[in-house]
């Protein structure tokens, strides 16, 4: 169906490359227009007074359950691009560390914004006399699962230090080794699982085609 929606998510643990996926993907001609929805952006919105007062001090660190609000307000706002600003693709870029709190939700989310576009759809159809046939738009999503040999993401952080203009939450590997203990392989979904480890610009170009192939249903 050429109204169908997706879902593209890039995901994985802290420091294995999903930033700079995600913007070589999306600035491909073929996702000209995509929408984007980062998560730190999100929580950057929510939480910016907190950020404003406490500049330079580790106190602006999320609380675990903040965390989790996070994953749901970013969550709802794809769920809004989709229903209210009837994006055809939705781009993000997500953690999605474990099956209760991250996983299944997105999973919820999409299916709950099908459930309402189809719903609209079939409104706008009634209005017709007699009623116009309709074609149900899916959502669908694709999530790629990246990852990254520990000793890479470890050189990563310690490249992100000396970068005096970042402000990524995952330029400490503390955070990343958190995030290992925690994370659990989806369940609820179908997903293409990339290596990030080889930095090389032949890697990186064929990271991106076998990407894009799995997101075009190749």
């Amino acid at each position: 169906n050429k109204m169908d929606r997706y879902v593209n998510v890039i995901s994985g643990l802290p420091r294995t490359g999903k930033t700079t996926l995600l913007e070589n993907i999306t600035g491909k001609p073929e996702y000209k227009g995509a929408v984007i929805v980062r998560m730190d952006e999100v929580g950057n919105l929510l939480w910016r007074e907190r950020q404003a007062v406490r500049e330079g001090s580790t106190d602006t660190e999320l609380t675990p359950i903040e965390k989790v609000y996070r994953n749901e307000a970013t969550r709802n706002e794809i769920k809004k691009q989709l229903i209210v600003k009837n994006a055809g693709i939705v781009f993000s870029e997500m953690p999605l560390l474990t099956r209760q709190y991250h996983q299944r939700p997105l999973v919820e989310i999409v299916s709950s914004a099908e459930w309402y576009i189809q719903g609209i759809e079939k409104d706008i159809a009634n209005r017709n006399s007699p009623p116009s046939p309709v074609n149900p738009s899916r959502v669908h999503l694709n999530v790629v699962l990246l990852y990254a040999s520990p000793d890479v993401v470890r050189e990563r952080v310690e490249k992100d230090k000396e970068n005096p203009r970042s402000k990524s939450d995952a330029g400490h590997i503390n955070i990343f080794l958190d995030a290992a203990l925690k994370f659990e392989f989806p369940d609820c979904y179908p997903y293409l699982l990339v290596d990030t480890t080889d930095e090389s610009l032949g890697a990186d170009q064929q990271r991106i085609e076998e990407v894009i192939a799995f997101l075009m249903g190749s």
